[in-house]
């Protein structure tokens, strides 16, 4: 039994390293669109903007897109139903900018998640050849267009996907926000999933998705997947299902955005769509959560045991020091290039723990039918 267990701890450092490999494969494959050449075409796009109680990012998002130094494009921004001052905001930043224009979303039909419907109307009214969705939190350089566009025709893509800069506001925010990415960057071959087409090992990000507007309508838009939470991955694996170019690159030098402005609206966001990374299948989630527990935690505990209890079995001290050391490798590297403070990757334990409790509220909302987001509610089994 002994020996099982020490197999065990080395097993647990091997996979860390396959998986530091993986992060280390990503950081050096993925692209960051600042770094194209830039085209010298300039097809129309259209930016489409959903938002819904937006009105603390609205302002900051619609400027930095009105401002930006791409001949031709169009901004519409769709006021789905806000309660505050969303739309007096919008409306405020017309009367200065004409070209911005804004909609007023229509009543929610059966079978539909509220972002979706809107996502859908903003399309119906757009004119672009290529179109932009992106989040009302986000803000964005003025070349962002530029290099985007530039991006999409030099990787003769149909859809291409982003990373944006993670704004972190409170050390609580700072040990769950970055997870999305850290699990993205460490645990998916993102560039070996472009150019295989597998659909299984891809992910895109919601808050920056540029579609080349004949793909998108062929792979059915937001209508495909009007009742699915998960709009950005599946949009993506849409699109390879479809055998056509998806390519995810690196925007963090190109737009920003602060996803949640606490620990508590971190969980609950995140909690609303969690689950449906698997697909809601309960066993597979709860055995991935349970490992990760066991993959990032167990070397430490096992290492505070072996040091402050002699009498404690004499296990190698490898197997644990290598385990702790690629976890903080993994985080470090990743954090450095997301723009997070270093420090975080140290706080690990703490990231892993509150990403388990995290995702087992996920579990909990999705099978009691209690997740909501912006008083909707967005999930079941």
């Amino acid at each position: 039994m002994f020996n099982f267990w020490i197999n065990h701890l080395y097993s647990l450092a091997i996979f860390l390293c396959v998986v530091s490999i993986i992060t280390i494969y990503n950081l050096l494959t993925i692209k960051k669109i600042k770094h194209y050449r830039l085209s010298e075409e300039f097809p129309l796009v259209s930016v489409l903007v959903p938002a819904r109680n937006e009105e603390k990012n609205i302002e900051r998002c619609l400027r930095s897109l009105l401002l930006q130094d791409y001949p031709n494009y169009e901004i519409i921004v769709l006021d789905d139903y806000s309660t505050d001052r969303t739309l007096d905001i919008s409306k405020e930043l017309q009367k200065k900018y004409p070209t911005l224009k804004i909609m007023i979303g229509q009543p929610l039909p059966d079978g539909w998640l509220g972002k979706h419907w809107a996502c859908q109307q903003l399309f119906e009214a757009s004119r672009g050849e290529y179109i932009l969705f992106t989040d009302a939190d986000t803000t964005h350089n003025p070349e962002t267009l530029k290099r985007a566009v530039s991006a999409i025709l030099l990787e003769e893509a149909d859809m291409l996907t982003a990373m944006v800069r993670l704004e972190i506001g409170s050390v609580g925010e700072g040990l769950l926000v970055p997870f999305m990415y850290w699990s993205l960057l460490t645990f998916f071959p993102l560039e070996l999933a472009a150019k295989i087409k597998s659909q299984k090992i891809s992910a895109s990000i919601g808050q920056f998705m540029l579609f080349k507007r004949k793909a998108y309508e062929e792979i059915g838009g937001h209508a495909a997947i009007k009742s699915q939470i998960l709009d950005d991955f599946l949009l993506g694996r849409n699109i390879l299902q479809h055998q056509m170019k998806w390519c995810f690159a690196d925007a963090i030098d190109m737009v920003s955005c602060r996803m949640y402005t606490s620990l508590t609206k971190a969980v609950q966001g995140f909690s609303k769509n969690l689950f449906a990374v698997f697909n809601r299948k309960i066993a597979l989630f709860i055995f991935v959560f349970l490992y990760l527990l066991t993959l990032y935690l167990e070397p430490i505990i096992v290492l505070m045991l072996r040091l402050t209890n002699a009498s404690s079995p004499n296990i190698p001290f490898a197997p644990l020091l290598a385990a702790i050391a690629l976890a903080i490798l993994q985080q470090g590297i990743c954090y450095q290039r997301m723009k997070i403070p270093i420090f975080y990757a140290f706080l690990y334990p703490l990231s892993i723990l509150v990403a388990a409790f995290t995702a087992f509220h996920s579990l909990w909302s999705h099978i009691f039918k209690t997740a909501q987001w912006k008083e909707r509610r967005v999930g079941k089994v």
